[in-house]
């Protein structure tokens, strides 16, 4: 839900904005590509951080499932993995020409990213290529700090091949 909604969100509110003129009024004002981008990413991301705690506390409370690790770290990679939903929806945006078009994007590659990312079938039941290929999603190495965290309590030291792959998606996909 993450990845598909901060990709949608980042899409559609970015291709309206072009197609409404907003953006390139943007373009012209003294405000540099790296500060309209954060600008687009923080407000968004700020919500969809506040969205996972309060996934985190209604899971916690409502159901009795807390992380077994530290919420605060989870919380924190969360929030990661957001920008990079985020930054994954402003290249679909740069891509699509209308908003139909971004929506029809977004859904599209969501598909292969929760078949391939673990959450929907074990990875290591898969072919060994389709395995290869799922390991170029940033979901699936989400999925595995997500899992590690909540039900073995691992910290960051153990998850760092995972973070580090995460980072790099991020980072890649904001340059981008």
């Amino acid at each position: 839900l993450l990845m598909r909604s901060g990709q949608l969100a980042a899409a559609v509110s970015i291709v309206n904005e072009r197609l409404q003129g907003t953006f390139e009024q943007l373009q012209v004002t003294p405000a540099t590509s790296l500060e309209i981008f954060l600008g687009k990413m923080i407000p968004l991301g700020g919500v969809f951080a506040v969205d996972v705690v309060l996934m985190v506390l209604a899971a916690g409370f409502l159901m009795g499932v807390w992380p077994h690790g530290s919420a605060i770290f989870f919380v924190a990679v969360s929030s990661f993995f957001v920008m990079t939903s985020l930054a994954l929806g402003l290249v679909i945006s740069a891509t699509s020409s209308t908003a139909a078009e971004a929506v029809q994007k977004t859904v599209l590659s969501s598909i292969p990213l929760v078949q391939l990312s673990g959450f929907a079938f074990p990875i290591r039941n898969m072919p060994t290529f389709v395995q290869w290929v799922a390991e170029l999603f940033p979901a699936t190495h989400y999925i595995r700090v997500s899992r590690a965290i909540y039900r073995r309590g691992e910290g960051p030291i153990a998850l760092l091949p995972d973070l580090a792959l995460l980072a790099l998606f991020g980072v890649l996909l904001m340059a981008i």
